[in-house]
């Protein structure tokens, strides 16, 4: 084999392997958002002492969290739920200002967009003065 077809065999396998990447690591799911729920901005849920119900938010993500794989037959430590960090600044990645939302794939997300999401309540935690609070995904529209 010479030199170019060399080249275009591996310039094949390196967009084949790069398409397959692609495609495990931006799996796309529709969750279609839900007019029925309140809108509130993440301010105001943080603020309103929320302890049930669904609401409908938006706001940037700025963390996304997957539990490391754990090697078969190994004993591996616990780990957080996959999930995503919403907050209503695209430059404030702390728990304590934004809220956690558990997410089946987290990858799907990107960071620093905004979107609009229909969440679930779950939890709130209140540890040393600070507040944690916990929804699940019910639904998720790209805004930016």
């Amino acid at each position: 084999m010479n030199i170019k077809n060399k080249l275009l065999m591996f310039l094949l396998v390196l967009l084949i392997s790069l398409f397959v990447y692609s495609c495990e690591n931006k799996i796309e799911r529709t969750y279609p958002l839900s007019l029925n729920y309140d809108f509130l901005s993440i301010g105001e849920l943080r603020n309103k002492n929320v302890t049930s119900g669904n609401y409908n938010i938006e706001g940037y993500v700025v963390k996304i969290y997957t539990c490391p794989p754990c090697p078969k037959n190994a004993f591996c430590k616990p780990c957080a739920s996959d999930h995503i960090l919403i907050s209503e600044d695209d430059n404030i990645t702390t728990y304590d200002k934004g809220v956690t939302v558990l997410v089946d794939n987290p990858k799907q997300f990107e960071l620093n967009k905004k979107y609009k999401f229909s969440l679930e309540f779950l939890q709130s935690s209140n540890v040393e003065g600070n507040t944690y609070l916990s929804f699940r995904l019910l639904g998720y529209e790209l805004l930016q």
